[in-house]
């Protein structure tokens, strides 16, 4: 089962929508083996805590088994190259990862 995440971060923390989710993520015993995942963290370089939360978030899906479609990339304020090149990598391997149809049956 694929994941994907794009994090715009304030100070390091997860967005408003994020954090019930995080606190779900950080206290559940989760076993996550069949997940596989992509994060990309959009922040600014000059917080002391830029993209913090997207490293943590890496980190903790890592923690509990799942594994990485791609490195995660931290995005600057510019970050239309960046995102461009994440997301025509990581779209590639989600087309390869998505099973053949399967022809219906009468």
């Amino acid at each position: 089962s694929p994941a994907v995440a794009y994090l715009g971060i304030f100070a390091g923390e997860p967005p408003a929508d994020a954090t019930d989710f995080w606190f779900d993520l950080e206290q559940a015993p989760l076993a996550l083996g069949s997940l596989r995942y992509a994060v990309l963290g959009l922040g600014d370089h000059d917080y002391q805590e830029f993209n913090a939360f997207a490293r943590n978030l890496d980190t903790r899906l890592a923690a509990l088994g799942a594994s990485r479609l791609v490195p995660r990339v931290d995005a600057d304020i510019l970050f239309e190259e960046t995102y461009a090149e994440w997301e025509a990598c990581v779209f590639s391997l989600l087309g390869k990862l998505r099973p053949d149809p399967q022809p219906a049956t009468p």
